[in-house]
């Protein structure tokens, strides 16, 4: 999924402090129509990724996931 949001709607969004562990990272998304744009995505950092996963969070996401129509292969890896 890809957002067109502002500097401070993102700001905003990542204001919890729970969310400082997230790092913006820029990425090359590509859509379905085969165009593509720079993007920035938001990804836990190593460190923390590594520690026990969010079991209510993951379960959360893979029904939004799931709402959405995306792959059930992929949402399988969802931890």
């Amino acid at each position: 999924m890809v957002f067109a949001l502002t500097d401070r709607e993102t700001a905003s969004l990542y204001a919890e402090p729970v969310l400082d562990l997230y790092h913006p990272e820029p990425v090359v998304a590509t859509f379905e129509d085969g165009a593509f744009s720079a993007v920035t995505v938001f990804n836990l950092s190593e460190a923390h990724a590594a520690a026990v996963p969010d079991y209510d969070y993951a379960a959360r996401l893979r029904v939004v996931f799931e709402r959405l129509g995306f792959p059930t292969d992929e949402l399988e890896s969802i931890t």
